[in-house]
Protein backbone atom coordinates (compact mmCIF):
# COMPACT_ATOMS: atom_id res chain seq x y z
CA UNK A 1 0.00 0.00 0.00
CA UNK A 2 1.12 3.34 -0.82
CA UNK A 3 1.58 6.21 1.98
CA UNK A 4 -0.29 8.62 -0.37
CA UNK A 5 -3.45 6.04 0.62
CA UNK A 6 -2.42 5.77 3.65
CA UNK A 7 -2.59 9.17 4.03
CA UNK A 8 -6.28 11.16 4.13
CA UNK A 9 -5.45 14.66 1.70
CA UNK A 10 -7.33 16.91 4.04
CA UNK A 11 -5.03 16.26 7.36
CA UNK A 12 -2.07 16.39 5.07
CA UNK A 13 -3.03 20.02 3.55
CA UNK A 14 -3.94 21.13 7.09
CA UNK A 15 -0.64 20.73 8.50
CA UNK A 16 1.09 21.74 5.24
CA UNK A 17 -0.76 24.86 5.63
CA UNK A 18 0.06 25.29 9.29
CA UNK A 19 3.75 24.72 8.33
CA UNK A 20 3.48 27.77 6.03
CA UNK A 21 1.45 30.13 8.47
CA UNK A 22 4.28 29.48 10.69
CA UNK A 23 6.79 29.93 8.07
CA UNK A 24 5.07 33.11 7.54
CA UNK A 25 5.04 34.02 11.68
CA UNK A 26 8.64 33.27 11.55
CA UNK A 27 9.51 35.34 8.85
CA UNK A 28 7.87 38.41 10.35
CA UNK A 29 9.15 38.14 13.19
CA UNK A 30 12.85 38.70 11.95
CA UNK A 31 11.84 41.20 9.58
CA UNK A 32 10.66 43.09 12.53
CA UNK A 33 13.80 42.32 14.16
CA UNK A 34 15.17 43.92 11.15
CA UNK A 35 17.51 40.23 11.40
CA UNK A 36 16.01 39.01 7.60
CA UNK A 37 13.41 39.43 5.59
CA UNK A 38 14.22 36.82 3.05
CA UNK A 39 12.39 34.29 5.22
CA UNK A 40 8.78 33.51 3.34
CA UNK A 41 6.51 31.08 1.27
CA UNK A 42 7.54 32.77 -1.67
CA UNK A 43 11.30 32.55 -1.29
CA UNK A 44 11.19 28.87 -0.05
CA UNK A 45 9.01 27.56 -3.27
CA UNK A 46 11.64 29.72 -5.26
CA UNK A 47 14.71 27.79 -4.00
CA UNK A 48 12.59 24.62 -3.95
CA UNK A 49 11.57 25.30 -7.72
CA UNK A 50 14.88 26.35 -8.59
CA UNK A 51 16.90 23.52 -6.94
CA UNK A 52 14.45 21.26 -8.45
CA UNK A 53 15.57 22.89 -12.19
CA UNK A 54 19.13 22.42 -10.96
CA UNK A 55 18.72 19.09 -10.51
CA UNK A 56 17.17 18.28 -13.60
CA UNK A 57 19.72 20.10 -15.87
CA UNK A 58 21.95 17.63 -13.74
CA UNK A 59 19.67 14.43 -14.63
CA UNK A 60 19.77 15.60 -18.59
CA UNK A 61 23.65 16.38 -18.52
CA UNK A 62 24.30 12.67 -17.16
CA UNK A 63 22.14 10.98 -19.30
CA UNK A 64 24.02 13.10 -22.42
CA UNK A 65 27.31 11.60 -21.12
CA UNK A 66 25.72 8.28 -20.71
CA UNK A 67 24.43 8.55 -23.92
CA UNK A 68 27.79 10.03 -25.63
CA UNK A 69 29.27 7.12 -24.11
CA UNK A 70 27.10 4.14 -25.12
CA UNK A 71 27.32 6.04 -28.83
CA UNK A 72 31.00 5.45 -28.53
CA UNK A 73 31.15 1.79 -27.53
CA UNK A 74 28.22 1.42 -30.23
CA UNK A 75 30.59 2.64 -33.01
CA UNK A 76 33.23 0.71 -32.05
CA UNK A 77 31.72 -2.51 -31.67
CA UNK A 78 30.38 -1.73 -35.60
CA UNK A 79 34.02 -1.34 -36.73
CA UNK A 80 35.59 -4.36 -34.94
CA UNK A 81 32.35 -6.24 -36.61
CA UNK A 82 33.91 -4.76 -40.11
CA UNK A 83 36.95 -5.75 -39.26
CA UNK A 84 36.16 -9.02 -38.38
CA UNK A 85 33.88 -9.63 -41.60
CA UNK A 86 37.13 -8.17 -43.90
CA UNK A 87 39.27 -11.46 -41.61
CA UNK A 88 36.48 -13.90 -42.44
CA UNK A 89 36.26 -12.93 -46.18
CA UNK A 90 40.30 -13.24 -46.49
CA UNK A 91 41.58 -15.80 -43.68
CA UNK A 92 41.40 -19.45 -44.53
CA UNK A 93 38.82 -21.96 -43.89
CA UNK A 94 39.86 -22.93 -40.12
CA UNK A 95 40.42 -19.59 -39.03
CA UNK A 96 37.12 -18.64 -40.89
CA UNK A 97 34.57 -20.61 -38.13
CA UNK A 98 36.19 -18.90 -34.94
CA UNK A 99 35.95 -15.59 -36.41
CA UNK A 100 32.54 -15.91 -36.82
CA UNK A 101 31.57 -17.38 -33.79
CA UNK A 102 33.60 -14.33 -32.35
CA UNK A 103 31.13 -11.60 -34.12
CA UNK A 104 28.23 -14.25 -33.02
CA UNK A 105 28.98 -14.05 -29.85
CA UNK A 106 30.46 -10.80 -28.72
CA UNK A 107 29.30 -8.04 -32.00
CA UNK A 108 25.52 -8.79 -32.27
Amino acid sequence: MKLNQLLEKKPVKKAGEIALKQLDIIGYELSRKGITDKINRHTIAALIVTEDQRLQGELSRLQLRIDMQRAKIENAKNKLGNIVNHAAEWSPEPLNRPLMQLKERWLT
